[in-house]
């Protein structure tokens, strides 16, 4: 595949999902080089692969487990707490109280 935008449009019209190389196994790049689903960034060297939804990768299945041992818990797993939020609140936290500053901040 020789260019990025082609690589995109062929994930849209093929229903597939783009997958960084370092999420993949060696099987799966291969494969995915011989079915020529797989992209490499010119002069950064980053590769992309092109994967059905179906297709899981070790990181998708990390994700799952922590997902699902979440729901065990009764608490939502979350990547970030609540970087995506206006003040850095937790979205589960609906009080107006500042969250207190990461250690080591200085502030």
């Amino acid at each position: 595949m020789n260019d990025a935008l082609e690589f995109l449009k062929r994930a849209a019209a093929e229903n597939c999902r783009i997958v960084s190389s370092g999420d993949l196994t060696y099987h799966q790049i291969v494969e995915a080089r011989a079915c020529n689903r797989f992209y490499v960034e010119p002069g950064g060297g980053l590769g992309w692969a092109l994967l059905p939804w179906d297709l899981t990768t070790e990181k998708d299945r990390h994700r799952e487990s922590k997902y699902f041992a979440s729901l065990a818990t009764g608490r939502r797993a979350t990547t970030t707490e609540g970087s995506c939020c206006k003040g850095g609140q937790n979205p589960e936290n609906t009080s107006n109280e500042r969250p207190p500053a990461p250690s080591g901040s200085g502030a």
